[in-house]
């Protein structure tokens, strides 16, 4: 009987909740947010995270999506509302796309893909971590469609200071960079369409954990060599966690 059946398998899009588990020792029981939290567990960069002991705060605007969020993640909070630049406050426009994924606070790139324009919550990231007094955050996600910088400008970088960083970045021009830069943190790793930074003085990641540590099981510490059907489907490419610096752009 396979053992690995009944548990919450990892379920990011490029194994970015592994690299996470792996960063931090086979420990998580820290404190995340993912800005863009979208669905309750489809792509999610921190459900797996939360049920292997994490707990944090996940934003989205998206009307629906919040309910199931809280209803089926209890140790986090979740927030129905837009976040945003720091003069953003009250109320703004989102575009929501027929792809609900990409919806944005901004102008479309393409105004076909429009379903609809609804009005929301919006505030700087600093305020949602204000409200619940977020403890040290471990690991920051934004992903919003082109609008990271934005929100990424709403957050105290100097007072919150995340241990790692995840941006969604379609490289389509420097701005992540040199926001990151100037806030002290440097670019360490790419993973899809994903940018990963860390303090400029942080201590290099360690060598990732023998997959036993992520699945829960001891297939694999009983032979590295071997792995089991969980870890194997979890394996991404450049799976190594010691950073693979990104080329010098500026």
């Amino acid at each position: 009987m396979n053992s690995t059946a009944n548990q919450p398998q990892p379920c990011s899009q490029h194994g970015e909740d592994l690299l996470v588990w792996d960063y931090c020792g086979g420990q998580c029981n820290g404190f995340f947010i993912q800005v863009g939290a979208n669905h309750l567990t489809d792509l999610s960069l921190t459900w797996w995270l939360e049920q292997r002991g994490g707990h944090g705060l996940l934003v989205d605007p998206l009307p629906g999506r919040c309910a199931p969020i809280r209803a089926a993640r209890p140790n986090s909070i979740g927030w129905e509302a837009a976040a945003g630049a720091p003069n953003q406050v009250d109320e703004a426009l989102l575009q929501v796309t027929k792809a609900d994924a990409w919806s944005r606070l901004s102008k479309l790139e393409d105004p076909n893909a429009a379903a609809e324009k609804i009005r929301v919550q919006v505030r700087p990231l600093d305020s949602f971590c204000d409200e619940p007094r977020a403890p040290q955050v471990d690991f920051l996600a934004i992903d919003v469609a082109g609008m990271e910088v934005q929100v990424l400008a709403g957050l105290d970088l100097a007072r919150r200071r995340p241990a790692l960083v995840l941006l969604e970045d379609h490289l389509n021009g420097i701005d992540q960079e040199l926001c990151l830069r100037r806030a002290g943190y440097r670019l360490i790793k790419r993973t899809g369409c994903n940018n990963w930074g860390l303090p400029a003085r942080a201590k290099r990641p360690p060598r990732p954990l023998p997959r036993s540590s992520a699945c829960g099981t001891a297939c694999c510490s009983a032979n590295r060599s071997a792995n089991c059907a969980a870890c194997s489907a979890a394996r991404v490419e450049a799976h190594d966690c010691t950073p693979h610096f990104l080329p010098q752009r500026i």
